[in-house]
């Protein structure tokens, strides 16, 4: 008698369901300003036994999900699209560590042939017209790019901090705001040398010619610039040893040019 007695319980309880997923906002935000979704408590209300203990449901949106969430569809769709733009920083794009503020290269190209012809007349550089006896004041620095790196977070960096932040992380991959959109960028192409042998980064005796090597990681494939050490730390004879310690796994011993990392050799062993 009690099943009996439940069964039509459990079909209006799903035929609720039905409709709320089917309706959208319709019962869920009627009676909320602004459109924002009321609890599904309430949207149930009506509905006083729950379907398993007999009594109410004190939260509903854990049996249906999708229709807790289906309300704020548009809203998560734009704080995704938002994450292919620029954020907060779109009216005022700058570097998020030392504040340089990104223009346009037109507007770069415009503001340095402007403080070398205030330089030449001897003029103030802030474009007044005002003569200077001493050396010109320099304008404020700008860049023309910002990067951001998918490993450390969204935010926004010149080229300058972001190789100072990556100078002991060569294996990050790195994004560039270029032509209204990010592009995919590596340190690499940035200009990063990284110093293998020294857990600082630095060495005072390093090998003088900076060589190119693919790194493979469990992000990607990496094309990696860097430099030997060869100082008392390091065992500057072994090559691949100084790899090794830098947790980097050659596949030859001679002249080493492919590495995996250590991650990589964990994950498929």
């Amino acid at each position: 008698m009690a099943g009996a007695s439940s069964q039509p319980r459990r079909d209006l309880w799903e035929q609720r369901e039905f409709e709320l997923a089917t309706n959208g906002r319709s019962e869920i935000t009627a009676s909320r300003p602004g459109g924002r979704p009321k609890d599904l408590d309430d949207a149930f209300a009506h509905v006083d036994l729950d379907v398993e203990h007999g009594k109410r449901n004190r939260n509903g949106s854990s049996d249906n999900p999708m229709a807790d969430w289906h309300p704020w569809l548009k809203a998560f769709l734009e704080e995704t699209h938002r994450r292919h733009g620029l954020g907060n920083s779109t009216s005022d794009p700058k570097c998020s560590k030392c504040g340089v503020c990104m223009v346009s290269t037109a507007e770069a190209g415009a503001e340095a042939e402007r403080v070398s012809d205030a330089a030449v007349e001897g003029g103030c550089s802030g474009g007044c017209g005002a003569e200077m006896d001493g050396p010109t004041s320099s304008p404020p620095r700008t860049c023309t790019e910002l990067y951001r790196c998918q490993d450390c977070g969204d935010f926004l960096e010149c080229r300058e901090c972001s190789l100072d932040r990556h100078a002991l992380s060569p294996l990050h991959i790195i994004q560039v705001w270029r032509d209204e959109c990010w592009n995919r960028t590596s340190l690499y192409d940035m200009g990063l040398v990284y110093q293998v042998g020294h857990q600082s980064g630095r060495c005072i005796n390093p090998d003088q010619t900076p060589r190119s090597m693919s790194v493979i990681h469990v992000n990607g494939i990496h094309t990696v610039r860097y430099m030997y050490c060869s100082c008392d730390i390091s065992d500057y004879e072994n090559k691949w040893q100084q790899l090794l310690r830098n947790g980097w796994y050659p596949a030859t011993t001679p002249y080493p040019a492919t590495c995996a990392t250590m991650e990589v050799v964990k994950h498929f062993r």
